[in-house]
């Protein structure tokens, strides 16, 4: 951003075209920061904490106008589809409507499958499946654990988890407050977090300061977390 407001205050006096190009500078700027403080939120966190655990799935074989039914009487707009309980890939409703307009309503889901959708596991870390949702056109993904699928991850599920984290940080500003919390993305912009073992106080500090402590309790959970994360990683390559 400094370098488009430099582009800019050079290109009032010299070549308007600067100031185009200090436009898009900044845009592209402002995009990034805005990437960053979202998976910078979303860190530690499992993608189980936000997927959809009530969801429609649908057989390969069924018929469109069953996935029409599910769109009117319902808010969810992306289906899972099944082939003998396995996920073979994922009915978008960009996807629907293009198969209703060329094949019609009779036409077999599986037919209307824009190919296989990668799945993700429950106990990933949003930070890395945020990147891969923006990477493609793909706006819902299957979650799965132990070849099971156990839930759904949307766009708006990740938007909503982090409206919902900058509501919090509103009602805590300029106040002290408790929190008791398992999980530790919810802490981990605490000015103080008090880790406790077996009722006792072991070690406190801010995040940055536990991180440091060789050995402590806080870090050995939180690299066990990210552990979880790279696990989970190779589950879903497999």
């Amino acid at each position: 951003q400094g370098v488009a407001l430099v582009f800019g205050f050079i290109g009032l006096f010299t070549n308007p075209l600067l100031l185009f190009i200090a436009l898009f500078v900044w845009i592209g700027a402002s995009q990034e920061a805005s990437l960053t403080q979202m998976k910078s939120a979303l860190a530690g966190i499992p993608v189980r904490r936000a997927m959809l655990s009530e969801f429609h799935t649908m057989e390969a074989d069924e018929p469109l106008s069953h996935a029409v039914e599910l769109i009117l009487s319902g808010s969810q707009k992306d289906f899972p589809v099944l082939r003998d309980g396995r996920v073979v890939g994922v009915l978008t409703s960009e996807a629907l409507l293009a198969a209703l307009q060329t094949r019609g309503p009779d036409t077999p889901v599986a037919e209307a499958l824009d190919g296989q959708s990668p799945v993700v596991d429950s106990f990933e870390m949003l930070e890395t499946v945020f990147e891969r949702l923006q990477e493609g056109p793909r706006h819902a993904l299957p979650v799965t654990h132990d070849g099971q699928l156990v839930g759904l991850l949307t766009t708006d599920n990740i938007g909503e988890l982090l409206a919902i984290q900058a509501a919090m940080k509103t009602v805590l500003k300029g106040r002290t407050s408790v929190v008791v919390a398992h999980r530790l993305s919810t802490i981990v912009e605490a000015d103080q977090i008090v880790v406790m073992d077996h009722g006792e106080i072991v070690e406190l500090g801010t995040h940055g300061e536990l991180m440091r402590i060789d050995g402590g309790h806080y870090r050995q959970l939180y690299e066990e977390l990210r552990g979880e994360q790279r696990v989970g990683e190779g589950v879903a390559d497999a």
